[in-house]
């Protein structure tokens, strides 16, 4: 069927509008959730070979996130290992959001200070390229109160996502946009990926994770099994396994 040239018009129009109103990626992308998320509560367990079979660890908890009804988080605390956690606490203006962020020492000892940190992130939406630029301010960091001065620019980071909104690549930047670090996803047909290729500049070892999940009814993950290896080593491999409690609004 031939169109005539005002139909064509119209259609190149709507093919236009629809990659320029295209909804831009929020945190929910960043994290690949669905649907009305409320908060995420991850649990770690390790898995290790024992008697001749795989055997889950003691799980630990590793990660809260809690996002307002926009899809923007505004609470994190996190815990790697046994370093110290980090809760943070953010606000909105625009396209600036403000960290609040309390380093929690583990083994502190009696009557020993928090540390409390202050810093701004500013972001920057590139349709063309489907990518989220976001600048770090921070002013720096004191036992005794929280400095002010946000001019100086510490980290930056670029999140590009794919037609489907999945988040594709994770990069970090020094401060004169020099590459850092790069994370690779990997996709099947679902929003999740199946695996993630994460290369460190000066490390030639490319680090190899490959997932497996279980499900909610939103499609979700609640139990994702991963494991890690690098590219040119196979004996260094392991596995881990996250639970994830999920509340909806």
């Amino acid at each position: 069927m031939k169109l005539n040239l005002h139909s064509r018009l119209l259609f190149v129009f709507f093919c236009f509008a629809g990659t320029l109103f295209a909804q831009q990626p929020s945190d929910l992308d960043m994290e690949g959730l669905s649907g009305k998320v409320k908060r995420i509560v991850e649990e770690i367990a390790p898995v290790k070979m024992k008697n001749g079979a795989l055997k889950e660890g003691s799980r630990r908890r590793s990660r809260e996130v809690i996002f307002d009804k926009q899809g923007r988080v505004t609470y994190r605390w996190i815990q790697i290992l046994d370093f110290d956690a980090n809760e943070s606490n953010y606000s909105y203006d625009k396209n600036k959001r403000i960290n609040r962020t309390k380093v929690i020492k583990p083994f502190a000892k009696p009557g020993e200070p928090e540390i409390m940190m202050l810093s701004s992130d500013i972001f920057r939406y590139d349709p063309a390229e489907n990518a989220i630029y976001e600048d770090v301010y921070a002013p720096g960091m004191t036992d005794s109160k929280i400095m002010t001065d946000s001019r100086i620019i510490t980290q930056k980071y670029k999140f590009i996502f794919d037609r489907d909104n999945r988040l594709s690549e994770r990069i970090m930047l020094t401060t004169n946009g020099k590459v850092v670090s790069t994370d690779k996803y990997i996709y099947g047909e679902q929003k999740l990926p199946t695996e993630r290729r994460l290369s460190l500049l000066g490390n030639p070892r490319l680090q190899i994770i490959k997932y497996s999940y279980e499900l909610d009814a939103q499609g979700n993950w609640i139990k994702r099994t991963a494991e890690k290896m690098m590219a040119n080593a196979a004996a260094d491999k392991e596995t881990e396994v996250t639970y994830r409690k999920i509340s909806y609004y």
